[in-house]
This record gives C-alpha cells, sequence and structure tokens, in this order.
C-alpha cells in the first residue's frame, strides 16, 4: 500500500465547503448568500466525492455559536 494510502485511511480529511463565489466564469458574489448557498448545494451533489460536509445555515445567526459575523442584508 502507497503512503499516501495509508495516511489516508489512518487520518482522513473532510472538505467543509461554507460559500460558493464564482462557478466556472459565473460571477457569484455579486448574489444573496441564500442563492450562493442553493448553488453551492446544487453543485455539491453532482460534484464532490469523498468526505464532505457543506456548513449549517441559519438565518439567526445567534443560534450558529460563532462570534465575529458578519452580516450581509439585501
Amino acid at each position: 500500500m502507497s503512503r499516501v494510502k495509508r495516511l489516508a485511511e489512518e487520518t482522513p480529511a473532510t472538505f467543509m465547503v461554507f460559500d460558493l463565489l464564482q462557478s466556472g466564469r459565473r460571477d457569484l458574489a455579486i448574489l444573496s448568500l441564500m442563492k450562493r448557498r442553493a448553488a453551492l448545494e446544487k453543485l455539491s451533489r453532482h460534484t464532490f466525492r469523498g468526505r464532505r460536509h457543506l456548513s449549517s445555515v441559519t438565518g439567526k445567526p445567534q443560534l450558529c455559536g460563532c462570534r465575529g459575523l458578519a452580516q450581509h442584508r439585501e
């Protein structure tokens, strides 16, 4: 077994995705977070393989357990 395969089994990585700002040549940064999230969810169903996780989404910042959030108003 190769070293890379052995390490992948011993310490698997998870790809954490939380936003999609560009898709191909399309600039998604101009869209609202909810529209970008919808595009990210659609893309992830067809693209990502292996261990992956989309971050949680909430419209209530107090529920996310984070500090220093930037909020975008539409």
